[in-house]
């Protein structure tokens, strides 16, 4: 019995490590194709970038006068993507 509750536990340490460094490579490839991402989108004629690096298009300007303040409550309409496509 304690040889089998061994051998699990050793299984399980294999199987944590090995995962870890998967994870590793997963994060450093998603941070490497999404530099990429933002250096290629920030060229788009319409793409914005701001001093921390958001970067948003604007597909509707609008037209109104009045303008929302800091303590406006406003409804805003967006569509967020994964590198992918997938739509969030």
């Amino acid at each position: 019995m304690k040889f089998i509750l061994i051998a699990l536990l050793i299984a399980g340490v294999a199987y944590y490590f090995y995962s870890s460094s998967n994870n590793k490579k997963l994060a450093a490839d998603n941070v490497r194709i999404g530099a990429e991402f933002l250096a290629s989108n920030k060229d788009k004629p319409l793409v914005t970038t701001t001093a921390s690096g958001l970067q948003y298009e604007v597909l509707t300007p609008g037209t109104g006068t009045v303008h929302p303040t800091a303590t406006s409550k406003v409804k805003v309409h967006y569509e967020g993507k994964l590198l992918d496509g997938t739509v969030f």
